[in-house]
């Protein structure tokens, strides 16, 4: 390590979403026992910020996930860079790179509780996020929100969230 290297700032591509085939990191931060393994697994540790933030209006019940600053920044990266040879990126990224900027100014998207991959956002690429992001957007309908959500409640019950 150069000397002083530790003050830099650390690069947003070692974080969960860039990584590839990332796994659940156990939270040191979050107490171990069962109560709050069964709490954190059905999703009740969600209800204070379903309450608070949805019905203050800065977070909405159906829609896509929000991104970490390292995610927004490592985006701001790889579109700055798409078209450099040197990453060997496949056309279709490019065009997800390209048109997501533009889409999120039309959409203008708050953060949601229940997303598309909400079952699996912790372990899906960032480009497959901001593909599923323009999906969602382009697709929302009563009907494809009703299904998300049952989906989303169902998926808590069976499968469980936030399982550590």
């Amino acid at each position: 390590m150069r000397p002083g290297a530790e003050s830099e700032p650390e690069t947003p591509f070692k974080h969960e979403s860039f990584r590839p085939n990332c796994k659940l990191v156990k939270d040191p931060r979050i107490l171990d026992s069962h109560f709050v393994r069964f709490l954190r697994r059905s999703g009740l540790d969600d209800l204070p910020e379903i309450v608070f933030e949805v019905a203050g209006g800065t977070k909405t019940l159906l829609g896509v996930k929000s991104y970490t600053k390292y995610e927004l920044e490592g985006t701001r990266i790889l579109h700055t860079l798409r078209n450099n040879s040197g990453l060997n990126l496949e056309p279709e990224v490019i065009g997800l790179l390209d048109s997501y900027p533009q889409k999120v100014r039309v959409y203008e998207p708050k953060a949601a509780v229940f997303t598309p991959l909400s079952a699996f956002d912790r372990g899906v690429s960032h480009t497959t996020r901001m593909f599923s992001d323009i999906c969602y957007w382009e697709n929302a309908s009563p009907v494809v929100d009703f299904r998300l959500f049952v989906g989303g409640v169902l998926r808590r019950i069976v499968k469980g969230v936030n399982a550590g």
